[in-house]
C-alpha cells in the first residue's frame, strides 16, 4: 500500500470507493490535477481521507493542515493515481489501484 507522510506520520494513500466518491463530490477536475498544484492537493486530500476511513486510521488534520504538512512527493503520487481515473486508462481492472503499484488487464 502506498503511503504519504503528513506532519511526520504515515497515512495510507490508495484509491477506495469512498475516496472516489469524495473526489466526485468535491467536483475535482482530473485534468487540472495533472496541471495545477492546488487541484492536485485537493485530490490527494480526498484520497487520503477515503483510504484512512477504509483502513480505520484516524486523521487529525484538516485540508489546510494537510497542505502545510504533506511531503513534497505528494504531487507525483497524486498525479500518477489521477491518471488511472482518466477515460481510456486501465482503472477498470479488478485490482485495487494505488500510486505505488499499477495493475493492468492481461
Amino acid at each position: 500500500m502506498a503511503k504519504l507522510t503528513i506532519k511526520g506520520k504515515e497515512y495510507p494513500f490508495e484509491l477506495t470507493a469512498k475516496g472516489k466518491l469524495n473526489i466526485e463530490g468535491s467536483k475535482i477536475d482530473l485534468q487540472k490535477v495533472l496541471s495545477t498544484d492546488f487541484e492536485c492537493m485537493r485530490f490527494a486530500y480526498e484520497v487520503v481521507k477515503g483510504a484512512c476511513s477504509f483502513n480505520g486510521v484516524e486523521i487529525d488534520f484538516k485540508h489546510d493542515d494537510f497542505m502545510d504538512g504533506v511531503e513534497l512527493g505528494v504531487f507525483e503520487k497524486a498525479r500518477t493515481l489521477a491518471k488511472t481515473l482518466l477515460p481510456g486508462s486501465d482503472s477498470d481492472s479488478e485490482a485495487t489501484t494505488t500510486a505505488s503499484e499499477k495493475t493492468t488487464k492481461k
